[in-house]
């Protein structure tokens, strides 16, 4: 309903899922029947060669059958991809982006500058003392 109402005005609107961590047939499904475009993709979560091979599948028959799955290589929630090294961060972007469907890669805030600590926790301590 709600997304039937805002695209009545707003009709190049694009709705995302950010469901992580569920199972793919419920993601599927409300790609399907909720009127929603994107979801999150897990690939960031995988890490061996296999598991990036098959996701990549899952992402493939996603798209094509579902709604697109956008790749970020890291999120706000887990461990800055930095703290592992320059390198590592920019081979683990490089992965995310070059498996994106149709382009659906995503930045998280900390990859763009190689930040090596979750900022979420410092930007509200900061807030508080400027309270």
């Amino acid at each position: 309903y709600i997304g039937a109402k805002v695209r009545e005005e707003y009709p190049n609107t694009v709705f995302m899922l950010e469901g992580l961590g569920g199972p793919q047939e419920v993601q599927k499904k409300l790609l399907r029947h909720a009127d929603l475009d994107w979801a999150y993709s897990e690939l960031f979560q995988n890490y061996e060669k296999y598991n990036i091979e098959n996701y990549g599948r899952i992402m493939n028959q996603c798209a094509w059958n579902d709604g697109t799955l956008i790749n970020f290589a890291e999120t706000h929630d887990n461990d800055r991809l930095a703290k592992k090294g320059k390198i590592y961060t920019l081979m683990r972007c490089a992965v995310n982006s070059l498996l994106s469907h149709a382009g659906a890669f995503g930045f998280a805030n900390g990859v763009e500058f190689l930040a090596t600590e979750i900022l979420v926790p410092k930007l509200q301590k900061l807030q508080k003392f400027l309270e």
